[in-house]
């Protein structure tokens, strides 16, 4: 017979995947995603700071 581990018991516990912790929260992960106006803010700002760090050890 074969010796049970918490491994297994882990196993049994999320197979098979029918109700996991996102199935209850409406979580849908094949929605489409809009970006919004204040998304393309923040990753221009990102970038406007990541090429001044990057000039300021290169040039500093």
């Amino acid at each position: 017979m074969r010796r049970r581990t918490r491994c297994d018991a882990t196993h049994r516990a999320t197979w098979p995947p029918v109700a996991r912790h996102t199935a209850r929260v409406g979580y849908n992960p094949y929605r489409k995603y809009r970006a919004s106006a204040g998304d393309y803010v923040l990753v221009g700002a990102a970038l406007i700071v990541a090429i001044g760090l990057a000039l300021w050890g290169i040039f500093g």
